[in-house]
């Protein structure tokens, strides 16, 4: 008897898919439990490379192989970017919920061992050897199952599974699940730490972006503050050579004071330009320390920016606390005390209060300044010590409180800033009390 070929295959076909949906409804339905640990185990591992965060990825791992396998413990030992060390993330049920601890393994630690000195592996072969080595070890662990975590031919972790809570030990079904996880696991980690180590170069490019531009900057504020230096040396000296004839001639003891405030203020100008080409070109010029009164220090700052408060409406109050000598460059101090009060004034368009405290702190002298001004944002805050960060400030190189911060640090002080958007900013400097210089 002869039959059509083609006739049986058109029987075979909807035969063999209404076995498979047979299969599938039995499994569904008969075998509940069995196939919903399937279905969480599959979802699961899906789950993993969508993911490209390590620690998630891991704590992941750890969590859902103690829940779904109902494993007493699970460990992996995973290699870190820095060479020869190795982070293991471990879970016991004699931890409350399961919960995940880290540490660095002793270097005699076999596992240890193992990812240390392998690197390209025979898949076969290292298996072999890594159980002959480690078999010992297992036993005293209670490991029931330990799984190299392999990524083409590379080794870059460990699994080890500890007893299961409910059963003697895994199926065959078990095993195979545990190494279609592991497959995986490897590929989500190997994936997750690729991405950690890109993501690294990329914050390094460009923060040497950000220095490149920087330094460029710079270059460019040091040769123009270099020509500024070179052009206003001739009328700046005339000015203060006019203004003490000026001084010197006359007896009138209100213009005498104008002369002065002349020649300080000029003297002032050459100064800064000075200090912006000095930081520009990163030069460390020494200090010119000598015993000041801290108080008159502050009242020259004040004196220079004395019509600048009037014309823009501030209070200004002095609270004096501390009216003892420092060991300072008076002029550099002076122009820290200029540039953050100026900030301050700039900081209140509409008028304002600026409070000037010093007080002794320990063995530092701390002058406070506050304003009522609008306030640094939490964001900004760290920022604004940096070459460039003028705040939205359309006039000014941005170098102002850079300048600050490296003068007083050059006096072995300290500078900080507490703000409240909206309600006003205070700057602390502090500089130290030296009895005495021999």
């Amino acid at each position: 008897v002869h039959f059509n070929i083609t006739f049986i295959v058109l029987i075979l076909i909807p035969a063999v898919i209404v076995n498979d949906r047979i299969n599938s409804f039995i499994n569904k339905h008969l075998f509940h439990s069995r196939y919903n640990y399937k279905k969480s185990i599959l979802e699961f591992v899906r789950s993993l490379s969508l993911t490209i965060d390590l620690d998630e990825i891991i704590t992941k791992l750890v969590n859902r192989l103690s829940k779904i396998m109902a494993i007493s413990k699970v460990s992996i030992y995973l290699k870190t970017e820095e060479s020869e060390k190795v982070k293991v993330y471990e879970t016991s049920e004699q931890k409350e919920n399961n919960e995940i601890i880290f540490y660095e393994p002793d270097k005699n630690d076999p596992f240890f061992v193992s990812l240390i000195e392998q690197e390209k592996i025979n898949t076969e072969e290292f298996m072999i050897n890594y159980y002959l080595k480690i078999s010992e070890e297992l036993e005293k662990r209670k490991i029931s199952l330990s799984l190299p975590l392999i990524v083409q031919n590379r080794l870059i972790g460990i699994l080890n599974l500890g007893n299961k809570k409910f059963e003697d030990e895994f199926s065959q079904e078990d095993i195979f699940l545990l190494e279609t996880i592991s497959t995986q696991a490897s590929i989500a980690i190997d994936n997750a730490i690729s991405y950690k180590k890109l993501e690294k170069a990329y914050k390094e490019l460009k923060n040497t972006q950000e220095e490149l531009i920087k330094a460029e900057k710079l270059s460019t504020i040091g040769r123009m503050a270099s020509s500024i230096i070179h052009d206003v040396k001739t009328p700046i000296t005339s000015i203060i050579g006019f203004a003490q004839l000026i001084g010197f001639k006359t007896e009138n003891k209100l213009l005498q004071e104008y002369t002065k405030q002349i020649i300080r203020s000029a003297e002032q100008m050459h100064g800064m330009i000075q200090e912006i080409l000095d930081f520009a070109k990163g030069k460390e010029k020494e200090l010119n320390k000598k015993k000041h009164n801290l108080e008159e220090i502050i009242d020259e700052a004040v004196l220079e920016l004395k019509n600048y408060l009037e014309h823009n409406n501030i209070k200004l109050k002095l609270v004096r606390d501390f009216n003892n000598s420092l060991y300072l460059d008076k002029q550099k101090v002076v122009r820290v005390l200029y540039n953050v009060i100026k900030n301050a004034i700039e900081s209140m368009p509409d008028g304002g209060r600026i409070t000037i405290k010093t007080y002794p702190d320990n063995n530092n002298a701390v002058i406070s300044i506050t304003d009522t001004g609008k306030g640094i944002h939490p964001e900004i805050k760290n920022k604004i010590f940096e070459p460039f960060f003028s705040n939205g400030k359309n006039n000014g190189t941005g170098l102002g409180l850079s300048i600050v911060k490296k003068i007083v640090e050059a006096h072995k002080g300290k500078i900080s800033v507490e703000s409240n958007p909206g309600k006003g900013t205070t700057f602390f400097i502090s500089f130290p009390i030296i009895k005495d210089i021999t």
